[in-house]
Formats: structure tokens, C-alpha cells, sequence
């Protein structure tokens, strides 16, 4: 999954919540890591996949007037770093495509010959967006292979 594919936004069910963000450790840099208030006791698995996100406000059909509920805004979906007893250390588990740079190259010795190389740069890490202590977690449906 790419990070196009993610929403920015998208309706909560507030039933759903599963934990908190309990504090996150700053690199300084694009790979921060969040802990949450859940942990082996709660049957979290390294395999497992999390949706980190934020409520926003009361969504309201135009038409109708219905309301829709409230927005979820997405910070990231992250997987197990480290598994506690209570707590988790997650980190992100999404990448960024890998980039594909074709080099051709001529042959000094045979001009009508022409090498070509693909080079492929190792995927690099969607970062987690604007975490926060306080904002939510809940489990991801389908799980998502890194």
C-alpha cells in the first residue's frame, strides 16, 4: 500500500476505538515511533496493523441533513515494534513506492552496442503523520504484509 491509497479522511465509528497514544518518541526525523495503552495482554500480535488517527468534527448530508457521523483524520497505519505486556511500540508500515532510474550507457569499443541498467532505490517510509498523545488507535481489517 502507497501512500496515495491512504485517505486523509475518512468517517469514524466510535465504537471501534481500541487504544490511545500513550506518548511518542521523537527522532527528529521521519521515523517516529508512538506507544499505546495496549499490549500482548490485549492480544496485539507482530503481524498486526493499526490505524492511528484523531477525531474531527460532525459530518452533516447536504441534502438531507443527516448526520453522518464524525471524521477520522488519518495519521498513519503502523505495526508492532516492540510488544509489552501492556503497552506497544508501533512504527509506521507503510512505504513509499521504490523509484526505478534507467542508466544507458554506450560501449566505448562497439558504439552500436548500448547498455542498459535499471537501478531501484529501496522503498523509504511514509511517515507518520502529526502524531499525538491522546489520539486513537484501532486495529486494521485486513493486514497488510511489509
Amino acid at each position: 500500500m502507497n501512500a496515495q491509497n491512504v485517505k486523509d479522511v475518512e468517517k469514524v465509528n466510535i465504537g471501534a476505538v481500541f487504544g490511545k497514544v500513550l506518548y511518542v518518541i521523537d527522532r527528529g526525523y521521519d521515523d517516529d515511533e508512538v506507544v499505546i495503552n495496549k499490549g500482548d495482554n490485549d492480544g496485539i500480535s507482530p503481524n498486526d496493523r493499526f490505524l492511528i488517527y484523531a477525531i474531527g468534527e460532525e459530518l452533516f448530508d447536504p441534502d438531507t441533513g443527516e448526520n453522518l457521523g464524525k471524521l477520522e483524520i488519518v495519521k498513519g497505519i503502523a505495526k508492532p515494534k516492540h510488544i509489552q505486556e501492556k503497552t506497544t511500540t508501533l512504527v509506521s508500515a507503510e512505504y513509499y513506492p521504490p523509484r526505478k532510474r534507467i542508466i544507458k550507457r554506450n560501449d566505448i569499443l562497439n558504439f552500436s552496442r548500448e547498455d542498459e541498467i535499471i537501478e531501484e532505490s529501496p522503498p523509504q517510509v511514509v511517515p507518520l503523520k502529526d502524531v499525538k498523545v491522546g489520539d486513537l488507535v484501532k486495529p486494521m481489517k485486513k493486514k497488510i504484509s511489509s
